[in-house]
């Protein structure tokens, strides 16, 4: 179970949470169910894996017998650390529990039980040491092959690859699949999502200095979703989910790989295809909504860039004729030593597509139903809202940074932004803000209510905005929200409770978003502070949680004074470094006492009142 917030229920479990919940039930309910869980969350947010700890409780008192321990993995740490071993010991303790002697040794399923991995049967630092091969993709993006990138690794893993090497497993359901090209396909289509909305693009420009050609780069983006079953309609701190599809260059590279495993005379990229399950021949229902063909699998279905883990290479060493190059691959999935370094340095610090790492091993040709299952879905990219209904009904905008970076050498880029970047040139080039752009292809969007995060309707509630670079976004339509409550009442009422906004950035110069709409916040009383910290430009870094220990006092009068709190940014340091801050600023009103002022935000966010909105 994976909460899409803090705590919250899937969407798709929100009926079950709640029947699950009641206490009318009798203490007998589940007294027949056995169960395990695996919880997903972030330790960024205070209610780490809540819903998978909540289901366990639950099942608990209603007599239900695990047989399992709960697994707890930290999507800010890395799922895999937890997700694997777990996995691992899953099939051996659903099996004694499926047995007929489960009952009876249901207790010895609880420990850290781990399936053993068969090891290669070739040494595999060996292997590695000769892995040179490098294909078109890889030259042209300046990708190291693994004998060069694992370099000082490999020279010290003399032996290292042999018989007691542990391994991975392999990524689940690779080969559950069979796959048939031409025909009709059988079982029931997908649907295609009835929420998700065609936008026209009406604007964009750069919010930060430089336009193209700087280094950090932040567009603000403006599109005007279709009216479908009646008017478009959103509320502040929504945000839209933005799809896009996989590298042109890394989809080719792997049709021609589909083309190697599926040595079919019916095999066309553009082929309706048929899914059977394997183990048994029945057919499975498509995976996408006519036409399923492979050409829309790998193109709109998985994602092609996504990080490679060590049981994806496992499961790939499988679909490799060659003995050694087999071996380097089960090399890379080693669980730790040598292994699991080269990894490091030839996989994951070079950020290495799927279609790159083909490349480096022309034996493997994995099927069309490995890589369907094995890979993780493509999904939309979310962003805030900038925009708020009440001054912008029928069109949104949001910010993104365009996502560039240095990974061991190689140029990387964010897969959506850098997509969205290049769509939306031709109005960042001469437009701007406020233009009509004619003949740009539609983005398709999903819309994703917001539930606590939005801004409160009692202009009696002092508001603290948190958002250090775009992490500001939705504060920006929380301010042309709080200005249209003013004109509704006509007017900023005398008693009318502050709204406060801590912004940060590099550089003042470069990288201040929506720097004239903040001012002009001020000027008109909208915004009663605007505190900013430009972490580059002084001779020390200074950083928004610096601002708010300036202002400990006051900010602590407001917030015990009913005040509401919203941070939004970076999860991974801003929004501790914030959590932090405000602990300190509050100890003096609990007595001195970080524990007591630790409780009194719990409070808040059980009130909705320190609502973050943050990302690892």
């Amino acid at each position: 179970v994976s909460p899409p917030g803090n705590g919250a229920p899937p969407q798709n479990c929100e009926k079950f949470t709640r029947f699950v919940k009641r206490r009318s039930h009798p203490a007998d309910l589940l007294t027949d169910m056995r169960y395990t869980i695996l919880a997903l969350g972030d330790t960024n947010y205070d209610k780490f894996c809540y819903m998978g700890k909540l289901l366990d409780g639950r099942f608990s008192d209603l007599g239900a017998t695990s047989f399992y321990p709960i697994g707890c993995a930290d999507e800010g740490t890395g799922l895999e650390d937890v997700v694997d071993p777990w996995r691992d010991g899953l099939m051996p303790a659903l099996e004694l529990a499926m047995s007929s002697s489960g009952e009876a040794k249901a207790g010895a399923a609880k420990g850290d039980k781990v399936a053993k991995s068969e090891a290669p049967a070739v040494d595999g630092a060996a292997a590695a040491r000769t892995a040179s091969a490098l294909g078109p993709l890889g030259v042209s993006r300046g990708v190291k092959p693994l004998a060069t990138a694992a370099a000082a690794v490999l020279k010290a893993a003399n032996g290292a690859g042999g018989a007691d090497v542990k391994l991975h497993s392999a990524a689940p359901g690779h080969n559950m699949y069979a796959v048939e090209f031409g025909g009709e396909s059988k079982g029931v289509p997908a649907v295609a999502d009835g929420a998700t909305l065609s936008a026209a693009v009406t604007s964009a420009r750069y919010l930060t200095a430089g336009g193209a050609g700087a280094e950090r780069r932040v567009v603000h983006l403006e599109v005007e979703p279709e009216a479908t079953d009646g008017p478009f309609t959103y509320r502040v701190g929504d945000a839209i989910g933005l799809a896009c599809t996989n590298d042109p260059a890394d989809l080719d590279s792997l049709l021609a790989a589909l083309g190697r495993a599926h040595q079919s005379p019916t095999f066309s990229p553009d082929a309706p295809i048929t899914l059977t399950y394997a183990a048994t021949g029945a057919p499975a229902d498509p995976l996408l909504p006519p036409p399923f063909t492979a050409r829309r699998v790998l193109s709109t279905l998985v994602d092609l860039s996504a990080p490679l883990k060590p049981g994806l290479l496992r499961a790939l060493a499988s679909y490799t004729a060659d003995p050694t190059e087999r071996a380097a691959l089960e090399f890379l999935s080693a669980k730790k030593g040598p292994g699991r370094d080269a990894f490091v340095a030839f996989v994951a610090d070079q950020a290495l597509h799927l279609a790159e790492l083909l490349e480096c091993f022309p034996s493997c040709a994995p099927t069309l139903g490995c890589l369907a299952a094995a890979l993780p879905p493509l999904t939309a990219r979310f962003y805030s809202l900038t925009s708020c209904p009440a001054t912008s009904p029928d069109k949104v905008s949001v910010a993104f940074s365009v996502v560039e970076w240095d990974a061991a050498g190689v140029g990387r880029q964010g897969l959506c932004t850098s997509q969205l970047e290049a769509l939306v040139a031709p109005a960042l080039a001469g437009a701007g803000a406020g233009s009509n752009v004619a003949g740009m292809p539609p983005l398709s969007l999903t819309l994703k209510p917001a539930t606590d995060f939005t801004v409160p309707t009692d202009l009696a509630r002092p508001v603290i905005m948190i958002g250090p670079g775009t992490g500001v976004a939705p504060f920006m339509g929380f301010i042309d929200a709080r200005r249209a409550q003013y004109a509704a009442v006509g007017g900023k009422p005398a008693d009318a409770a502050p709204m406060r906004l801590y912004f940060g950035c590099r550089h003042e110069a470069q990288d201040w978003l929506y720097r004239e709409e903040m001012e002009a916040a001020v000027a008109d009383g909208t915004l009663d502070a605007l505190r900013t910290a430009f972490s580059r430009d002084g001779p020390s870094k200074v950083y928004v949680q610096h601002r708010l220990a300036e202002d400990a006092a006051e900010l602590a009068t407001l917030i015990t004074e009913g005040g509401c709190v919203f941070v939004c940014g970076d999860g991974m340091h801003m929004a501790k470094d914030v959590h932090a801050a405000l602990v300190d600023l509050l100890a003096p009103t609990c007595g001195g006492s970080k524990v007591l002022a630790e409780d009194f935000l719990r409070t808040m966010r059980e009130n909705e009142r320190y609502v973050q909105d943050i990302w690892s």
